[in-house]
């Protein structure tokens, strides 16, 4: 696989999972370091809105000390 294959795809992903539907669908269901890795993919296609959504719904779903919990204001700090 080529560089430009691995770019291609990013995109193509970057663009299907670029969607915030997908995102409330899935984004409960990921581990911390999957929604970050998703996340970065998604910056790294200039898709930061949509990065953000998935982190936002990723983190509803967290447990208190778990690495997205305060971005709803679920810490004593917000």
């Amino acid at each position: 696989m080529s560089d430009s294959d691995i770019v291609d795809a990013a995109r193509k992903f970057a663009r299907v999972f670029g969607e915030t539907d997908t995102a409330s669908d899935v984004a409960s269901a990921l581990a911390c370091l999957e929604a970050d890795a998703l996340a970065d993919v998604l910056r790294a296609c200039g898709r930061d809105a949509s990065a953000e959504a998935w982190l936002d719904f990723h983190a509803e779903a967290d447990d208190e000390g778990d690495t997205h919990w305060d971005r709803h204001g679920n810490s004593e700090e917000y």
